[in-house]
């Protein structure tokens, strides 16, 4: 999935670094397989998510985030299906080929 909106009138409970996490994400269009969490990106990001400092109270999965309509993500599944389309002409392909 990727972010393309945070309505941000509904996320003023949470740090301007949680925010700055998100902005980034839906800003450089970063997409993320389902069930990510805030943590996952924190040390994708080279980040110490166990420091104090980072500690992020948002626990939730992002797509858990986008269910209580704090973030909205588009779905990546479109590529997967895709991948699997070639893979499987391939493989069609290849059998066609030995026989």
């Amino acid at each position: 999935f990727e972010i393309i909106e945070i309505p941000y009138y509904k996320i003023s409970k949470y740090s301007d670094f949680e925010i700055n996490i998100l902005s980034n994400m839906k800003k450089n269009k970063i997409r993320f397989p389902e069930g990510f969490t805030i943590e996952d990106i924190l040390e994708l990001m080279n980040r110490d998510s166990k420091s104090k400092k980072n500690k992020i109270k948002i626990n939730y999965h992002l797509t858990e985030l986008e269910r209580h309509g704090l973030i909205e993500c588009i779905s990546i599944k479109r590529k997967k299906i895709s991948r699997l389309e070639n893979a499987g002409e391939t493989f069609l392909k290849t059998i066609a080929g030995l026989i």
